[in-house]
């Protein structure tokens, strides 16, 4: 009887090791689910921080004469707001027609390109003194805002564009990756918009309400 009982209490510890063990990693795995960082939401690339410019024409056409979408490679992992997107997002943020005159406004999107160009990693003794391979993403941006007559005259055009470039480790993780590219196509874009706005305020006052 004395054994029975030695072997139950030996059998109660060890029940409650196991359990304490258990608790003790259950804890542990979700400490490290709770703790991880949540990838930050990047939002699409607007510009409703300016007013619109308000031209004096009926409408405001939204043209895209870029080469066809299937040309460029697809980068929709990577961007939240492809180039393309936010030209014509642009369009609609920063003008608006008054609908008081005959003119039409044309908006044509001429460029909207994204390239990535990867470079080789080097081999041998080469490799020893440079760091991890670069990927460069590139983006241009350019258009063209027509002011119409009723005939289909040009009256008035004006262009702007832009552009930028910057390079990361080619293994840099893909949450830091799509961060820092669409941080060069909001920088881009923004340099696109100081540059059309300032160009339709010099050059086309007397189609602005």
């Amino acid at each position: 009887m004395k054994r029975l009982k030695h072997s139950t209490a030996i059998d109660r510890t060890d029940r409650r090791f196991v359990l304490l063990s258990g608790a003790l990693l259950a804890g542990g795995l979700l400490a490290n689910c709770t703790t991880r960082p949540v990838p930050a939401t990047i939002p699409e690339i607007r510009f409703q921080g300016a007013p619109p410019l308000r031209l004096r024409v009926a409408a405001i056409d939204v043209l895209d004469e870029t080469p066809a979408a299937n040309a460029w490679p697809d980068f929709s992992g990577v961007l939240t707001t492809s180039p393309e997107q936010a030209m014509r997002n642009w369009a609609e943020d920063r003008l608006a027609a008054t609908k008081t005159a005959s003119e039409i406004a044309r908006y044509r999107i001429v460029q909207s390109d994204v390239m990535r160009k990867v470079e080789d990693k080097p081999s041998g003794i080469k490799n020893l003194f440079k760091g991890a391979p670069l990927e460069t993403f590139t983006i241009g941006v350019a258009a063209h805002l027509d002011v119409l007559n009723a005939n289909g005259g040009l009256i008035k055009t004006v262009s702007g564009k832009a552009w930028g470039e910057q390079s990361f480790p080619l293994d840099l993780e893909l949450p830091e990756r799509k961060k820092g590219v669409n941080a060069l196509v909001l920088r881009v874009m923004t340099d696109f918009d100081r540059e059309m706005d300032a160009a339709i305020r010099a050059n086309m006052v007397d189609f602005l309400a």
